[in-house]
């Protein structure tokens, strides 16, 4: 008896449980949505990717981040001197003057055009000298550099000939061992010159006075050549 009853309560769980189910089912079934195709797709005209026109103006943009960026960088971290402000700022010193760059050629208007340049550029350099005489006679002018390349011998040369130009008598003295210049800027021998007035035996004196072998083409300039190069 006992056995009976359990078995017609569970039946009866059963067909609620079913019940409720039918009953789920057709809850789903009114909340489906139909989905229906109201016209075939078309085929784009155009590819959607990639997209030229804005991939380009959106590189050009991101490599002038970049340029503005690395030149700010060069900017920042450059320590060179490219204007008269940047001697006077970061050295302390007045510039004595900025000479371009250039290449003696008479041939055309242009190189003609950078040669007055310089010759004014070196004009200005004397004539600022020649302004430093006011607090003492300016003896001797040294000019260097810090690497090669620089123009020290155009600028000694060039210097040389403009103050020679003022009737002052001028020596221009070569005393660039690693690699002497300025024989072969005048054309004449290497040696005798510089060091060999260094090394001359005490026993012959003072070294020989400035004679007519040391004159150049240009009125009151002589030029003393660095010699024989030493190991």
């Amino acid at each position: 008896t006992g056995i009976i009853a359990e078995i017609n309560g569970t039946t009866t769980q059963l067909a609620t449980a079913n019940a409720n189910y039918d009953v789920f089912l057709a809850t789903q079934a009114q909340n489906l949505v139909t989905v229906s195709v109201p016209a075939p797709a078309s085929l784009p005209l155009i590819p959607v990717s990639p997209k030229v026109l804005i991939d380009v103006l959106l590189a050009l943009f991101a490599g002038l981040l970049v340029g503005v960026g690395v030149a700010a960088a060069f900017e920042y971290f450059d320590q060179g001197l490219h204007t008269e402000q940047d001697v006077r700022e970061l050295l302390g010193v007045t510039c004595l003057a900025i000479v371009p760059r250039f290449e003696p050629d008479k041939r055309s208007a242009a190189g003609m055009r950078r040669v007055r340049n310089a010759n004014e550029a070196y004009s200005r350099m004397r004539t600022n000298l020649l302004f430093a005489e006011l607090d003492g006679p300016l003896r001797s002018i040294v000019i260097t550099s810090s690497r090669a390349g620089e123009g020290k011998t155009r600028t000694a040369t060039n210097l040389a000939v403009a103050l020679a130009a003022t009737e002052k008598s001028v020596v221009l003295l070569d005393a660039d061992m690693h690699r002497p210049a300025q024989h072969r800027v005048f054309g004449r021998p290497m040696a005798p010159g510089m060091s060999d007035m260094l090394i001359a035996p005490a026993t012959r004196g003072a070294p020989p006075l400035l004679d007519n072998s040391f004159a150049t083409r240009y009125r009151r300039l002589s030029l003393v050549t660095s010699g024989v190069q030493p190991p």
